[in-house]
């Protein structure tokens, strides 16, 4: 019994180190929110694309991981920041594809592609908001 006890510790434990602590808030934030598991990486590393601060990484036989370049980060708020992230984990978490409906000038989901409107986004985060 204790090696099983030891193993489901292990594997807890393993989940909860690949998840970089300046994004575990915002992970279990999102985990609460949306009633969903983050059971991959979520890392922070540099970004091959120059037009990407973030990106869902899936491998053939079905792995996930998420990367947020640090360095395209470092003028994002804590609301930036938590729109990135939600973004990232909504394609990983959620297999969500980017939704790229506007209501006027303004993005309705945070799964818009696009940065530009990050700031459209931010006005209308708290008020309501949407991952589809």
């Amino acid at each position: 019994m204790y090696k099983y006890l030891l193993l489901l510790f292990m594997i807890s434990d393993a989940r909860a180190s690949d998840i970089h602590p300046s994004l575990k808030n915002y992970v279990n934030k999102f985990e609460r929110e949306l009633g969903v598991t983050v059971d991959f990486p979520v890392r922070l590393a540099k970004v091959r694309n120059p037009q990407w601060v973030g990106v869902c990484i899936t491998t053939k036989d079905g792995h996930k991981t998420v990367h947020i370049d640090p360095d395209r980060t470092n003028g994002l708020n804590k609301t930036q920041m938590e729109i990135l992230v939600y973004h990232e984990l909504g394609h990983c978490a959620l297999d969500l594809d980017h939704y790229n409906k506007m209501k006027g000038k303004y993005p309705v989901s945070i799964m818009y592609r696009s940065e530009e409107h990050t700031s459209e986004l931010q006005s209308q985060f708290r008020i309501s908001y949407a991952v589809f």
